[in-house]
């Protein structure tokens, strides 16, 4: 490749990049309404003492805000690694285990580009591996059954981690008595490769797997919790899944898999898209061109994709991704997204939807106002499309300053206003804090009204709670024209 050649792929690839950091980056009791009970359970509140899962006993440690204590339990694993020739196949149960695990440090990263991923958010795990499918769980530190959340990170399919610091379930747990658990799954091409000699006619699903790896994982996760969460005081019978962007995404591919059925009972969609799917003819032209371009495209292709060095594919999953186009929808700015393979996933979800045959569980869905405009056109299409059950809409924006055109109205800006994260809000390898001390004094009424709304969505299936309450702004079902404007002041907005 000449010099000249080269100087222009690495321009185009630096003004993409720009655009996905933008993307990605992001990508208190009073407030509470009416009294949150649980049902009398004998888990003891102890922390460290073993709590039984199914592949064996896990131990956890001391947490607290504002003085309210909390149990932490990090890299619990929930399916077996997926390496070896069990990469790129479908996730399988994890191993029994015949000791203690104490479960008090995240699992790690799924790959991924770390130089990248840490220019947006730096990580609080300690490595990056293709052994990443690890969840961790917070819940009160009391006798009880309390609601699950189950929070899938953003970044593009392509970056990410449970372990991101504006992910720290403390507060939230905390402040709105739920059991909180956080997931890794895999990513980029390790997660979403389509390729016809990946396809595993044996793995139950007409051999829907390929191209389908991270979705699998996140159903998964979610079985997992069915089978598990009631050791950790968490009632299996009502769990909300949320996430935001990629995560936001998968919220609505999940409602739209018939294999999703029973999982969860409530969805929250921050900045997602229903529109992040490929039909299996694309899935398969970018998959073959991907192997190609790895020397994996003559003799028993499968073999050698399996047998190629991590790192390999880790370079060609960013290459590959910064080639695919920035233009149309949102299905096609990213390489490796989920495939509409006719029976996990029957096709594209805003389609599905439109049909009517998803998930129809209650469901709050929102944008910041700069998201890229077809992350807004998608969530209030989508949440329009959902007249069948009940279903909120809001719009995010804090300004710190009346002068603040940098942060406000960022995507991913509000992530660490539901989980009272703001000072670990730190970008550009965790250099640079955008909420300082005064910003977080003049942002705690939203921090905790947005806990309150998403922690009593949680336990009631409605923001507003079980009862009214004069502390929070009554939320509005969107019925085609309102939401709730989330920012300095918290207003309903009708269309």
């Amino acid at each position: 490749m000449s010099n000249a050649r080269y100087a222009l792929e690495i321009k185009d690839f630096t003004s993409k990049l720009l655009f996905f950091l933008l993307l990605v980056i992001t990508g208190f009791s009073a407030y509470a309404t009416g009294p949150k009970t649980s049902q009398t359970t004998t888990h003891t509140p102890d922390c460290e003492t073993p709590v039984v899962t199914r592949e064996g006993a896990v131990s956890g440690f001391d947490a607290e805000k504002n003085g309210i204590p909390v149990c932490a339990y990090k890299g619990i694993p929930y399916a077996k690694a997926p390496i070896g020739d069990l990469r790129w196949q479908a996730p399988q149960d994890a191993n029994p285990r015949g000791e203690l695990l104490q479960a008090k440090s995240f699992g790690p990263d799924c790959m991924q580009n770390r130089w990248l991923s840490d220019a947006t958010i730096q990580t609080a795990a300690t490595e990056t591996s293709e052994d990443c499918l690890y969840l961790n769980i917070w819940r009160p530190k009391k006798a009880g059954s309390y609601p699950v959340m189950v929070w899938i990170h953003g970044g593009g399919l392509l970056l990410g981690s449970a372990a991101w610091p504006i992910y720290e379930g403390t507060s939230l747990v905390a402040n709105q008595d739920v059991v909180l658990v956080t997931i890794n799954y895999r990513l980029g091409a390790f997660g979403y490769l389509a390729h016809p000699a990946l396809e595993d006619k044996q793995d139950g699903i007409k051999g829907a797997s390929t191209g389908n790896y991270g979705l699998l994982d996140q159903l998964k996760a979610l079985q997992w919790v069915q089978a598990n969460i009631d050791n950790f005081s968490g009632d299996a019978a009502n769990v909300t899944i949320f996430g935001e962007s990629a995560g936001g995404w998968s919220i609505y591919t999940l409602m739209s898999s018939p294999y999703s059925e029973g999982l969860f009972h409530k969805a929250i969609a921050q900045s997602g898209a229903s529109e992040a799917t490929h039909s299996t003819e694309r899935a398969f032209e970018i998959g073959k061109r991907f192997a190609k371009n790895l020397n994996c495209s003559e003799v028993d292709i499968a073999t050698c994709l399996r047998n190629l060095p991590v790192e390999a594919i880790n370079q060609q999953s960013l290459k590959a991704n910064a080639r695919c186009t920035l233009t149309g929808k949102i299905g096609n700015n990213f390489c490796f997204i989920p495939r509409e393979d006719g029976t996990l996933l029957p096709d594209e979800p805003m389609s599905v939807i439109r049909t009517g045959h998803y998930q129809k569980v209650p469901i709050m869905a929102g944008y910041t106002s700069k998201d890229p405009w077809f992350l807004k056109n998608s969530t209030i299409e989508t949440i329009a499309l959902m007249q069948d059950q009940p279903n909120w809409l809001f719009e995010f924006k804090f300004k710190r300053s009346a002068m603040d055109v940098f942060v406000s109205g960022v995507h991913g800006t509000e992530l660490p206003f539901v989980f009272d994260t703001l000072e670990d809000f730190k970008v550009f390898y965790n250099k640079y804090p955008l909420f300082k001390e005064k910003h977080i004094e003049k942002a705690e009424h939203l921090v905790a009204s947005m806990q309150s709304y998403w922690g009593n969505f949680a336990w009631y299936g409605d923001p507003n709670g079980a009862e009214q309450n004069t502390a929070l702004v009554e939320w509005p079902q969107h019925a085609g024209k309102a939401r709730l404007f989330l920012g300095n002041e918290i207003m309903v907005v009708e269309e």
